[in-house]
């Protein structure tokens, strides 16, 4: 797992460090250039995965998922032979996003002046593999406070 932070890495990395167990294999990775766009900090995981990795996941920050929906996206993903999985509720794509790692190097390509993922995404249309989910959830975007306490009363109190 290759966790790749940007502002206040070294704040942020330490209770990370702190947080999980030490037998958990995690890479943490600051992005420098995280002001340029979110296209640098997919870079900067992609180069900082394991040479043999299988494939991408990609969690941004601002969209939270659950164990059980990542666990879903892998098995379906890999028992598709598709290039890329992604997450659908009522037709719409959602988060996170699976790619293949046939795909490492076209990743490596994208920048936000040409809309990041989504050349990727048009290329590959026919190798999408769609994943239908009932809860909403897959579709959470939290970019601002409103969102989040929306999002909250939704998905976060479940006890």
């Amino acid at each position: 797992m290759v966790i790749v932070l940007g502002y206040e890495c070294a704040r942020i990395s330490d209770e990370i460090q702190n947080t999980f167990p030490e037998n958990l294999s995690i890479t943490l990775t600051c992005n420098i250039d995280y002001k340029i766009g979110r296209a640098s900090t997919i870079k900067q995981g992609i180069l900082s995965a394991a040479k043999d990795s299988n494939g991408f996941l990609l969690i941004g920050v601002d969209q939270p998922t659950e164990g059980h929906i990542v666990a879903r996206i892998i098995k379906e993903h890999e028992a598709s032979g598709m290039l890329i999985s992604s997450p659908r509720y009522k037709n719409k794509g959602g988060h996170p996003v699976l790619f293949s790692n046939t795909l490492k190097g076209e990743l490596l390509e994208i920048n936000d002046d040409t809309l990041g993922l989504k050349p990727v995404f048009e290329n590959y249309r026919s190798r999408l593999n769609r994943i239908d989910f009932e809860t909403g959830q897959v579709r959470l975007d939290i970019n601002d406070y409103q969102s989040y306490t929306h999002n909250y009363e939704l998905f976060g109190n479940k006890t």
